[in-house]
């Protein structure tokens, strides 16, 4: 996926070890790019808690976002009720709850 890696370098170094990070991407099933990305930020976000947005029956997790202070999104733009973007690139954004 081009530009995943480069993501999730920015996400790392914009968050801190401790925080809860969502993955959000534009694709709606496990199998089609969504585990791929989810577990290939694992090792480089190592000491944050990383949560899928959905699972690997392609159920969408709310209850993974309600517990991410932190959300990383790989081409696409979610509009999250509570979260405010804190840094853009070219292939995703960071969002950050807000008080």
């Amino acid at each position: 996926m081009p530009g995943a890696r480069e993501l999730i370098l920015e996400v790392r170094a914009r968050t801190k070890p401790g925080d809860v990070i969502a993955i959000a991407v534009p694709f709606t099933k496990w199998d089609q790019g969504y585990s791929y990305l989810f577990t290939r930020a694992l090792y480089p976000l190592t000491g944050r808690v990383v949560l899928p947005l959905i699972d690997e029956h392609d159920r969408p997790r709310a209850d993974n976002l309600a517990r991410a202070n932190v959300v990383a999104a790989y081409r696409c733009e979610p509009h999250l009720a509570g979260f405010a973007v804190v840094w853009r690139g070219r292939d995703g954004m960071l969002l950050r709850r807000v008080p």
